[in-house]
């Protein structure tokens, strides 16, 4: 197949990525109400002003939405300000034009834009840092969290090994190393 480079995430006309812009989390709207002793209401807007790095204050009305949960209460949601849109949205993101959802934008995740070695890497690195430890995989495997059953410690160690493996294994497919003779030049 094709050599380093070749692949989608190169083209000229790729997506931007959600990690290319400054978001607003719906999460960060109820943490800041709850800590002010405010709640949000069904119905509620909210004004929000933000300064973008160029110095341009960017001002809107942001309007919510709510859904019910399987066990009991409501869930916040932003609706997307463009006219056109309206879709529910857990995060907005920052224009010149206002805040807008992921969609309005056409922004990819980042993790969309990996390759498969990418992607398991990054698996086996968060296993590793949600049990502690670093995600340099040179480092030693941290050891079982005070509180945490054997069982889930060992699955998850299992699952970090694995991804490990199953990228690096990626990594030398991608550079067919071991599957073809090396053929001396003269």
């Amino acid at each position: 197949m094709g050599g380093s480079g070749s692949g989608r995430r190169w083209h000229w006309n790729t997506k931007d990525t959600t990690g290319s812009y400054r978001c607003l989390k719906i999460q960060h709207i109820t943490h800041d109400a709850r800590r002010q002793g405010k709640r949000l209401t069904p119905g509620a807007t909210a004004s929000v002003r933000w300064e973008t790095p160029g110095g341009e204050a960017v001002i809107g009305t942001l309007m919510f939405n709510w859904t019910d949960c399987y066990y009991g209460g409501q869930r916040p949601w932003f609706c997307c300000p463009n006219e056109r849109c309206r879709r529910r949205a857990a995060v907005l993101y920052l224009t010149r034009d206002g805040l807008l959802c992921r969609l309005c934008l056409h922004l990819a995740y980042p993790s969309q834009r990996e390759d498969r070695a990418g992607r398991l890497l990054t698996k086996a690195q968060k296993i590793r840092m949600r049990l502690g430890g670093s995600g340099n995989m040179f480092q030693r495997f941290p050891p079982r969290p005070k509180g945490m059953h054997r069982n889930t410690y060992r699955r998850l160690r299992l699952l970090s090994e694995r991804a490990w493996s199953a990228s690096l294994g990626a990594i030398g497919e991608r550079f067919s190393i071991g599957n073809e003779p090396i053929h001396e030049q003269r």
